[in-house]
């Protein structure tokens, strides 16, 4: 019993001294040069098809969360609206981004750079077919212009071959 009470009695002194006790400051764990690999696609962006010029959306990109995240707010021209949240995962050290959007739909993406582009892949059971894999691949890339272009498209190969899915150039919106 004393024992008990002498465990209690400690405790109740730690706690004590650390409620009144100057915490350290939380280290910013999101500094590194990693976390600022996306800061090109930051902005307001209108973006159009990379062939045609049509257009296809408009996009704001921020910096979010003690600059841990990039978001994106999507609006395409069909009404469809969406975003996602980009991480880098220093555990892995890889990028993951995860979308979701007004149909209902989410994608969950890991990726890496890959010749000047972050490139990031998801694989899943084709629909219908459980026994297929699809392999789908996004980038995006800065371009010497100060755009930034984003490319998808789906391979059903196992990477042997790719079908374009969309290909945009994001366009910076004046302030």
């Amino acid at each position: 019993m004393k024992r008990a009470g002498l465990v209690a009695v400690l405790l109740l002194a730690a706690l004590a001294g650390g409620a009144g006790a100057q915490q350290p400051a939380r280290p910013t764990t999101c500094q590194s040069p990693e976390y600022r690999q996306l800061d090109f696609w930051i902005g307001h962006w209108k973006a159009a098809q990379h062939v045609s010029g049509a257009a296809d959306g408009e996009s704001h990109i921020a910096r979010d969360y003690g600059g841990c995240v990039i978001r994106e707010e999507w609006h395409d021209v069909s009404g469809m609206t969406g975003g996602s949240f980009s991480r880098y995962d220093r555990r892995l050290g890889k990028w993951r981004q995860t979308w979701v959007d007004s149909t209902g739909d989410q994608h969950d993406y890991v990726g890496s750079w890959v010749n000047g582009r972050l490139e990031f892949l998801r694989s899943l059971p084709a629909p219908g077919n459980p026994a297929r894999t699809i392999i789908h691949r996004m980038s995006i890339s800065p371009l010497p212009d100060g755009s930034v272009r984003q490319y998808y498209d789906d391979s059903t190969d196992n990477g042997g071959s790719w079908v374009e899915v969309y290909d945009l150039i994001y366009r910076r919106v004046p302030d």
